[in-house]
């Protein structure tokens, strides 16, 4: 592009970014975000204070749900319960027309309740930023000319965080930045409308009216919160490193009792199934018939077996102890008494019985000791049937 075309560009981006803010913007969102004033301040000769100062930055800023300018997020997200993440992107903070419409733009104590306009700029200006706006980095950068003795004054004893006040479009798509991590939505087609001098601001500290005193000794760390870096001043680094050590702790803590009550919740589910399957009335008609017809078997092999108070297979087992029956195990049990459940209730028939499970202790399955009895009983049957 020749010379004369590229300034023809420029005069136009500069002319649109004063235009817009009040012609076209019907459909975009007030913002209000937060940075700081610089080093190398200076007096005029009539005592007004000019200072490079970082205005701005593009990344993830934080809001509340309550705050105005994420008001027109979903539902879904400002009911969520936690702050709401914005990204600032760098190609919209450090697009030429963005950075071209925060030069000469008024300088207030604080936000005004709406924009600044030619009908209530006298209530509210205190300075002004200068023409020339630049990238540094991450950093927007410009020259801050401020005429307020009040202010002047409150900037000397340490009020220089800035937040900017600016219409933008907002797309509530989430997604995830390369260079600064998650986010809900997406600030684009920025347009400055003027920069508030605040206690502090949302940018954080590194957004602020430079002074070299101010600085002096202090460093800026990183630190993540919630996918979110931050850089906090070193002097509270450790309270800040303490309270994520409490947070992951906490959060451990919860993951894990989250899972033990997903456990007993489980045991209790399971503790409910089975006390419906127990005291369904079929199931426990088919208890007790099943108990009857074991205790009548007892009986029968051995009358004087007690079954009152025993379960299951511990009258299984008096009942084959009692018979001089030794087998090892629950299912040799259980195979011995069928085995003598199933034979004619004769001494001859028991004892060949006896005989046959106690040679094979030790050495045979229960299904084997009970194939022999069942055969013993048979053989015994035809031989007294010839």
């Amino acid at each position: 592009m020749n010379p004369l075309a590229r300034g023809v560009k420029s005069f136009l981006i500069y002319f649109l970014a004063l235009a817009i803010p009040y012609h076209i913007l019907p459909y975009m969102t007030a913002i209000r975000d937060s940075i700081t004033l610089e080093t190398q301040r200076r007096r005029t000769p009539e005592g007004f204070l000019c200072a490079p100062a970082v205005i701005g930055r593009a990344g993830v800023l934080v809001y509340q749900p309550t705050d105005g300018a994420v008001a027109s997020a979903p539902a879904a997200l400002l009911g969520a319960g936690r702050p709401i993440r914005v990204l600032r992107p760098a190609s919209e903070v450090f697009a030429a027309g963005s950075m071209a419409s925060f030069a000469g733009r008024p300088v207030t104590n604080e936000h005004s309740a709406a924009k600044v306009t030619p009908h209530n700029f006298r209530d509210h200006i205190v300075g002004i930023t200068g023409s020339a706006v630049v990238q540094d980095g991450n950093d927007l950068r410009a020259d801050l000319t401020i005429y307020d003795a009040a202010m002047i004054d409150a900037i000397t004893a340490g009020k220089c965080q800035l937040s900017q006040g600016y219409d933008a479009q907002t797309d509530w798509t989430p997604g995830s930045d390369p260079q600064f991590g998650a986010f809900d939505g997406s600030f684009s087609h920025i347009v400055g409308n003027h920069v508030a001098i605040t206690d502090a601001g949302r940018s954080g500290p590194g957004v602020r009216i430079l002074d070299s005193k101010l600085n002096e000794g202090v460093t800026m760390a990183k630190r993540n919160f919630n996918g979110v870096e931050i850089e906090i001043p070193d002097t509270v680094v450790g309270v800040v490193d303490s309270y994520l050590a409490t947070a992951t702790k906490t959060a451990a803590d919860l993951s894990e009792a989250t899972g033990k009550i997903a456990a007993m919740e489980k045991t209790i589910a399971d503790s409910k199934t089975e006390i419906a399957r127990v005291t369904d009335s079929a199931y426990i008609d088919g208890r007790v018939k099943e108990r009857a017809a074991l205790v009548d078997a007892a009986k029968r092999i051995t009358p004087a077996v007690v079954c009152d108070g025993l379960t299951d297979d511990a009258i299984r087992a008096a009942v084959v102890l009692a018979k001089g029956i030794t087998v090892d195990g629950v299912d040799a049990t259980r195979g011995a008494f069928l085995a003598l459940a199933s034979a004619p209730v004769d001494s001859t028939s028991a004892r060949q019985i006896a005989d046959s499970l106690s040679a094979g202790t030790g050495r045979k399955s229960a299904e084997d000791l009970y194939n022999e009895a069942r055969n013993a009983v048979i053989a015994n049957a035809n031989k007294g049937s010839k």
